[in-house]
């Protein structure tokens, strides 16, 4: 998946930020790689978010954004989710 996020076409990295939510809930109960994590704290930067159109990124982070924190756990949203942000 992170390489995916760094293609050097548009559309993959577009695509795999929108999936990168559903990716991250799918490792819950794994071991979660906090690049992953960076990765989706980063959607809501500008150079992110102009992947897509029409605040797409925006949402697919804003919609998924409960998905991850159940992923990483109640217990590590402070340490993990900060720490990364």
């Amino acid at each position: 998946m992170l390489s995916l996020l760094k293609d050097s076409h548009k559309t993959v990295r577009m695509t795999a930020y929108k999936n990168l939510g559903p990716f991250i809930y799918e490792l819950k109960g794994g071991k979660m790689n906090m690049d992953l994590l960076k990765e989706f704290c980063r959607m809501a930067d500008n150079d992110v978010t102009s992947l897509g159109k029409d605040n797409e990124i925006t949402y697919s982070c804003a919609y998924n954004f409960p998905a991850v924190l159940d992923a990483v756990g109640k217990e590590k949203w402070e340490s993990d989710l900060l720490r990364v942000y």
